[in-house]
């Protein structure tokens, strides 16, 4: 498990994913990163990753998310099919 608030900078900078990403020795182009706010969005795009934004219900209309490369309602939207598409 790792958190922002053990990185220097916090989202919207990439540091919590591209710190991640190399613990888990990955690219960060063969991650997918699930993000609910726009400055974790903006922090996960920032580190190279692709993006399924899962905005909150009342936010799930904000222009902001269209730079997400996929964007859900519920995390049970997402299946093999969803995958594909990324």
């Amino acid at each position: 498990m790792h958190s922002a608030e053990f990185e220097e900078k916090g989202k919207p900078h990439p540091a919590i994913y591209t710190s991640t990403s190399k613990f888990l020795k990955i690219d960060p182009k063969n991650c997918i990163a699930f993000e609910d706010s726009y400055n974790g969005l903006l922090s996960a795009k920032n580190a190279g990753m692709r993006t399924v934004a899962v905005p909150d219900p009342k936010h799930f209309e904000d222009r902001r998310f269209i730079i997400a490369d996929m964007k859900i309602r519920s995390l049970l939207d997402f299946d093999e099919a969803s995958l594909q598409g990324l």
